[in-house]
């Protein structure tokens, strides 16, 4: 990916869950937010968390847990979020925002200025949402 908007990188966070907590999304939601506050980045800790809260629920309804989130921040002020999973399959966001479940990719899509799925070498993938200001 090479778009100029996400480049060049200033920094990049990583949180693994927890061997006895794999899937705690609420600790990963507070990792979140200490780390955009430290950054000075409050404006962005509202979307970002809800953003995180439905790529993490989607890992871990579909894609057998959670390995990885990854938060990148941008020098132009952008701020990328990914979820990696075991699972390879892309996501697949519902057609009907009517439907009962599975509306996530649709508040991801609302709230990112993009968003995207790339499988990954050593199995499983990566769903990405860039947030602008």
């Amino acid at each position: 990916m090479t778009t100029d908007f996400v480049r060049p990188r200033r920094a990049c966070h990583v949180w693994e869950p927890p061997v006895e907590r794999p899937d705690d999304l609420a600790h990963a939601r507070a990792w979140m937010r200490a780390m955009l506050h430290e950054m000075r980045r409050d404006d962005l800790i509202d979307d970002a968390t809800l953003v995180l809260t439905e790529l993490g629920a989607n890992a871990k309804r579909h894609g057998g847990g959670i390995r990885e989130i990854a938060v990148t921040a941008y020098k132009s002020g952008t701020l990328e979020i990914s979820v990696e999973d075991g699972n390879h399959l892309p996501p697949e966001p519902v057609r009907e925002p009517t439907e009962a479940q599975g509306r996530g990719l649709l508040l991801v899509a609302a709230l990112a200025a993009r968003w995207y799925a790339e499988l990954l070498p050593h199995g499983g993938k990566r769903v990405s949402a860039i947030l602008t200001v």
